[in-house]
């Protein structure tokens, strides 16, 4: 009988093993639902035309590739968090790029978003980092993303909202296009 009671208070005697549990699925949830909520955030209406016609976005490409813009905001840089955040919003949030990369994954967020995971640079033999961009891709570019594997080479463009990351530097972007 007292064994049995012992049993049942297996979480209380284990207060940080469970602490751990706990924060380990926070993070993995973090993880999941945080890029589709700091896109949700960043698509004010401030960003949206004033006139209810529809107007062409003029889509402003920058002439840097990934590693020009990994060299400014990866953890390597001399820029402190304060100074990347400013260039950032300041010379390349809301404009275009148009790179190269390899295909990591792809899949569909929890609010139905089409994301394309790429790695745009080698990997060192230890370096277990995941993507390098994130790219939010418009629905009708959904056959044509079904066409890709893991590997294969693909260039887009897409508009750049954002950078972080985890473990390693990776660029948010929205308005995905296969080109």
């Amino acid at each position: 009988m007292v064994s049995e009671i012992k049993n049942k208070n297996w979480f209380a005697r284990h207060r940080i093993i469970t602490l751990l549990i706990l924060i380990n699925l926070f993070g993995f949830f973090w993880m999941i639902i945080s890029p589709s909520i700091y896109l949700a955030d960043n698509s004010s209406s401030s960003d949206k035309p004033s006139s209810s016609v529809n107007q062409p976005v003029q889509e402003v490409y920058l002439n840097k590739t990934y590693n020009d813009l990994f060299s400014i905001f990866s953890d390597d840089s001399t820029y402190t968090d304060l100074q990347k955040e400013n260039i950032f919003n300041n010379q390349y949030k809301g404009r275009y790029v148009k790179w190269t990369g390899e295909v990591y994954d792809i899949d569909a967020s929890i609010l139905d978003n089409i994301r394309l995971y790429t790695k745009q640079r080698g990997r060192g033999q230890y370096d277990f980092s995941g993507s390098d961009a994130v790219i939010y891709m418009n629905k009708d570019q959904y056959n044509k993303l079904l066409q890709l594997h893991k590997g294969d080479e693909v260039t887009y463009s897409a508009k750049l909202d954002g950078f972080g990351g985890f473990i390693d530097t990776s660029f948010y972007m929205s308005d995905g296009k296969i080109v």
